[in-house]
């Protein structure tokens, strides 16, 4: 019997595999081409067979039941993280391989802090596909999910009673596992203040907290946050609420509950002490009897699904309050017994004895947007008084002249310079003149932000010559620097200097 070469035109033999990446346990397609068919036609057949990492998975099936050379086949792919050999061979010695490569899987949770009870959306992708998988908190089962064919899963969680720190929810199954850090506080949302800055004070108490421009900080039940004469800042909290604060604005989170797994304790009590804002509601609960209340000097506000506007003028005995969606409950607080409800849109005038109404449209809330919240507000002399002193009318220790704090500088030259009305020792001034070897070390305070140059004269009468280049100093409120006059022991018998602010 004699053996029946194939010519030279025989196709070779290849195996491929679609996808060619996944997750872990995925059904991919495995597919073999140019494999013989027999050795003696008709008498001798090759059984084509796939192999996993040279593990045998299944053979080439032919349509009447019979082996065969090529075919296409479904075969789930291996669980572990990595590469792995996809091997089609036969009897007569033909082989072929390819490769899959199982991808790491991945975890994120969001959002990524927040208080016991808050709820969290967890996403896991490429994951072995179809399997069951458990969440994890700190080592401990919190609950099983089920990813779909591509290793994909959503579910959400609400946060156990955990000490504050930092955790891990790590996902687990035969494949790989993947975590996704979370942050346990007593923080219900976040500050992300504008150009202008502003200031946080602690519910403990404490000094207030120097807002950095553009860089979040977490805000917790009972703190209160001031705006700066500057641009809007931002309050998001958990439930998706935000509020929008003009510049010379203040809030207090008075309380806040949001557990979205139970909404019967739900509550939003804050309380508005200056300026103007926005305010779109979020997630959290909303009752007939109002949990989510916004107190001002003039009234209770009970909250309803709603979006509006308010503004309270330092000088002014009325709270303005602009409805575009939603219902109010204002509740003045010399009535208490007197609650009245009124729907949007409308335009609402609230004094502590009652409430005035008038119409209300898109355009004139759009206009009232962008005189309330206008972006890039520049400060003027005008708004930094307000933001210092509230109210100017009739306050002698708001005029531009007036020296409040006893420093020697009065308002407008500390508006200038940036330092702070209210305390002596915030001024722009000299501190020292210190030699330094043959040099004269200069050292003074000024507001951050602003631009400087030290000055020297042989006389106090004139003749003032800039010895350094300008120096814009850090905006990070009250900065002390200096400045190394070189050579100047030996370059003049004697020497006064000055710092003038650069306008």
């Amino acid at each position: 019997m004699a053996l029946i070469v194939l010519g030279a035109s025989a196709l070779a033999a290849n195996v491929s595999v679609s996808p060619g990446s996944g997750p872990g346990n995925k059904l991919a397609s495995v597919s073999s081409s140019g494999f013989l068919p027999d050795a003696v036609t008709g008498t001798i057949f090759a059984n084509t067979g796939f192999y996993i990492d040279d593990g045998f998975m299944v053979g080439c099936p032919n349509p009447d039941g019979s082996a065969w050379a090529n075919c296409t086949v479904m075969i789930r792919m291996p669980t572990v993280v990595g590469p792995h050999v996809i091997r089609a061979a036969n009897s007569f010695g033909e082989s072929a391989t390819t490769t899959y490569t199982v991808v790491p899987p991945k975890l994120s949770a969001s959002p990524a802090f927040g208080p016991p009870g808050t709820h969290v959306s967890v996403r896991g992708s490429s994951f072995a596909a179809d399997a069951n998988l458990g969440l994890y908190i700190d080592s401990g089962l919190y609950q099983n999910v089920v990813t779909d064919e591509s290793g994909n899963f959503t579910t959400s969680l609400t946060l156990p009673d955990l000490t504050p720190g930092l955790h891990d929810i790590v996902g687990v199954s035969g494949g790989g596992n993947a975590s996704a850090p979370i942050t346990v506080t007593n923080c219900i949302g976040s500050v992300v203040p504008g150009p202008g800055g502003g200031t946080l004070t602690p519910a403990g108490g404490g000094p207030p907290i120097h807002l950095n421009p553009g860089s979040p900080v977490p805000i917790q039940k009972g703190d209160s946050v001031n705006n700066g004469p500057g641009d809007p800042l931002n309050i998001n909290l958990i439930d998706g609420t935000q509020f929008t604060m003009a510049p010379n604005t203040g809030v207090t989170m008075n309380d806040y509950v949001y557990d979205p797994g139970d909404n019967s304790h739900d509550k939003g009590v804050y309380g508005v002490f200056a300026g103007a804002f926005q305010y779109v509601s979020g997630l959290i609960t909303k009752t007939p009897d109002p949990n989510v209340q916004i107190i001002t000097e003039f009234s209770y506000t009970g909250i309803r699904g709603t979006e509006f506007l308010a503004r309270l003028a330092p000088c002014s005995s009325t709270q303005e309050v602009y409805l575009i969606e939603g219902r109010l409950a204002i509740t003045p607080k010399a009535t208490p017994g007197v609650t009245n409800l009124y729907d949007a849109p409308i335009s609402l005038f609230i004094t502590s004895n009652n409430v005035t109404t008038n119409v209300l449209s898109q355009a004139m809330y759009d206009s009232l947007v962008s005189e309330m919240l206008p972006l890039n507000t520049t400060v003027t002399l005008g708004s930094w008084l307000v933001q210092y002193f509230g109210c100017t009318n009739n306050n002698a220790a708001a005029a531009p002249a007036a020296d409040p704090d006893g420093d020697g500088q009065d308002n407008l030259t500390e508006f200038l310079a940036g330092t702070d009305p209210t305390k002596n020792s915030s001024a722009f001034r000299l501190l020292s003149a210190t030699p330094d070897g043959n040099d004269m070390r200069i050292c003074w305070m000024c507001g951050g932000g602003r631009t400087n140059v030290v000055q020297a004269s042989a006389s106090l009468t004139g003749g003032w010559m800039d010895v350094s280049p300008h120096l814009t100093l850090p905006d990070v409120g009250d900065v002390t620097t200096n400045y190394l006059d070189s050579g100047a022991i030996t370059n003049a018998s004697a020497r006064y200097y000055r710092v003038q602010l650069v306008q």
